[in-house]
């Protein structure tokens, strides 16, 4: 006897209710769309934000790495110490110094700093700052009192409430961002120091590193495949590590200029002005605010408002400077750009993508002009 289940009428059932079960997940996803994105997109740079230190650490030995070659070989020159025959060769003299050297900097910097701005200074900036609120307020006031004998306003006390309502919410907001940064500050700080001991080990060991991984790709990968990824890895080695020397040569020109010019104006701590300034400069838009608020905030501390005044346009000037003949040969000499094209790809990916669209617009593009080239040249000779 037939069971029940192996009749037409089942299979056709069953086939039924999963297609409107299917029918019913299909709309459930089609609905909920943008939140199940969300979600997968808060799950990846959740997974991603996890190898933080790593970033940190391969970052870090990238810009340390001729550092640590430097003093790699002038140690061993002064010390007289003959290179270790072996597959590998460690650089564990060369790292440990090019790390004392920093820290020793940084720990110079800072005690400067400290020893630099006493608290004559910094009440003598508080006494600023309530002058400035000061004059703001009877600013306003000024104003509203004008709009109330011209009449052209019914209720000025209502539009200046929602004025002052608007800035006590920035100003709430801007409070409640500073205390989240206080907070996270103890998490960066922790993916610092973990990125730091590795980078230590990576600059140590990058022969055995660059072998094990180049012997790990080519197992793993075909060999046409292996061989086009060897040759990118390669390109953007090249670009980059010219792009991270020009900036950091464009750093020192600004850090020199901006302390020359503060110097000149006669403002105070103008040295630690221009290496925060030239620091900060690496980062695009963060390092002109930064040297234009230091530079103004110092000499109006002075009490001279015309030396602030001097101050702002003197950064502005030099900003334009680096922007316009600087950066273009500084940094276009170093990844083999023409200046033309380095102000353009600067233009078109800040344009496009922001801060970090600029960050990134002269490898990008230089790595495009090089392949480009490459293809260009066995195009011709081809044929």
């Amino acid at each position: 006897m037939k069971k029940p289940w192996h009749s037409r009428y089942f299979e056709v059932s069953l086939l039924a209710s999963i297609a409107a079960i299917a029918v019913c997940a299909a709309f459930l996803v089609m609905s909920n769309v943008a939140t199940i994105f969300k979600c997968l997109c808060s799950g990846f740079f959740g997974v991603i934000g996890l190898f933080t230190p790593l970033y940190i650490a391969v970052a870090v030995a990238f810009v340390l790495d001729p550092v640590v070659d430097f003093f790699q070989n002038e140690t061993g020159n002064i010390l007289k110490i003959k290179p270790i025959k072996g597959a590998f060769k460690k650089r564990v003299r060369g790292t440990a110094v090019t790390y004392i050297v920093i820290f020793l900097l940084l720990a110079a910097g800072i005690r400067l700093t400290i020893n630099s701005v006493g608290a004559n200074e910094v009440g003598q900036l508080s006494g600023v700052i309530e002058d400035f609120v000061g004059d703001m307020r009877n600013f306003l006031i000024s104003v509203k009192n004008v709009l109330d004998d011209t009449g052209l306003f019914g209720d000025t006390d209502a539009i200046f409430s929602g004025i002052t309502n608007r800035f006590s919410d920035i100003s709430q907001r801007a409070v409640f961002s500073a205390a989240l940064s206080i907070t996270s500050a103890g998490g960066f700080l922790l993916n610092l120091g973990v990125g730091l001991v590795a980078a230590f080990y990576f600059l140590c060991e990058k022969e055995r590193l660059l072998y094990r991984l180049n012997e790990t790709a080519e197992v793993f990968l075909p060999k046409r495949v292996f061989k086009f990824v060897k040759g990118i890895a390669l390109d953007l080695n090249g670009i980059f590590s010219g792009y991270v020397a020009g900036q950091i040569m464009d750093a020192l020109i600004m850090t020199v200029l901006i302390s020359a010019a503060m110097w000149i104006l006669g403002i105070k701590y103008f040295m630690i002005i221009g290496i925060i300034s030239g620091i900060a400069n690496l980062i695009p838009y963060i390092g002109s605010i930064a040297a234009f608020v230091l530079s103004v905030v110092a000499a109006a501390a002075q009490g001279t408002p015309m030396r602030a005044l001097y101050a702002a346009i003197i950064i502005l000037s030099l900003q334009q400077f680096d922007a316009m003949f600087i950066v273009p040969r500084v940094v276009g000499s170093r990844v083999k750009l023409h200046p033309v094209l380095v102000i353009l790809a600067l233009s078109v990916f800040g344009g496009m993508f922001g801060i970090l669209g600029m960050i990134f617009a002269v490898p990008i593009t230089a790595f495009i002009k090089q392949n480009f080239d490459r293809i260009y040249m066995e195009k011709k000779f081809r044929a």
